[in-house]
């Protein structure tokens, strides 16, 4: 068990040296053109949940889980789901942290992401089966790429 842990902190501190190929599912490119048609504000909203390790093609969404700034828009509910798409204004573990998440996140092809390092945050702090497995996929990945461009540099 102690060697997955060091593991984990090795991977950790990679997510952004190697960046990860983006090759999101059929799937998830439909819930990005459902997203689209809200027309939002890139930098009012951003995609959490496990969108940003689905658009890396690691797993397969069912759903887009989308932040957004409570001050930019308003519902008389949190969170609302409309089609695939669930909107919240806040999140657990992140409840005063949203508007950081936002701010911060990674535009992929003109979407933005809370970043990985977030996103483990959150399933770290969630502990469900499932989020477990999605970081386990996302280490095996990132410990791939980074296999791969230590084998290209020694080329």
């Amino acid at each position: 068990m102690k060697h997955i842990k060091k593991f984990k902190n090795k991977i950790k501190n990679l997510y952004y040296e190697i960046p990860l190929e983006i090759k999101p599912s059929k799937l998830m490119k439909s819930f990005l053109n459902e997203l689209d048609s809200f027309n939002l504000d890139i930098r009012d909203y951003a995609i959490f949940g496990s969108g940003p390790i689905a658009i890396r093609g690691i797993i397969k969404p069912h759903d887009l889980d989308i932040i957004i700034k409570k001050d930019k828009y308003i519902w008389y509910e949190s969170p609302i789901k409309i089609g695939n798409i669930e909107f919240s204004y806040d999140w657990p573990g992140f409840k005063n942290r949203i508007n950081e998440l936002i701010d911060t996140a990674e535009i992929i092809d003109g979407h933005p992401y809370v970043r990985l390092e977030y996103v483990e945050e959150y399933k770290k702090y969630i502990n469900r089966e499932k989020d477990s497995q999605h970081m386990t996929n996302l280490a095996s990945k990132m410990l791939i790429n980074y296999i791969n461009k230590k084998r290209s540099q020694e080329e």
